[in-house]
């Protein structure tokens, strides 16, 4: 706030300076866990399926930190947030299967 008020940078060089980083662990992360875990489930051994899966599970990565970020820019309280986020959440939950 204090570099803000005096005018050393604005909002969004903020925001992207803050997120960078964070998003190549929200890329990384679900390639390994793609990696691993579409053979093990036995999944198609063609490499464009793989590579559809891998994408799929970035995107709902990213997706998934997009919504926290938006309730956390909306809501001040951390129990509430987390509150909203789960009664939000529950839908998919259930019928994921």
């Amino acid at each position: 706030l204090k570099e803000y008020s005096s005018g050393l940078y604005g909002i969004v060089p903020y925001f992207i300076a803050k997120n960078l980083p964070e998003t190549f662990y929200q890329l990384v992360f679900p390639l390994l866990y793609s990696s691993i875990s579409y053979y093990g489930m036995g999944l198609q051994p063609d490499f464009s399926h793989f590579l559809w899966f891998i994408l799929t599970m970035m995107l709902l990565s990213l997706t998934g930190a997009s919504f926290g970020f938006f309730l956390g820019c909306g809501l001040t309280d951390p129990q509430l947030i987390s509150l909203v986020g789960l009664m939000a959440m529950m839908p998919f939950i259930l019928t994921a299967g």
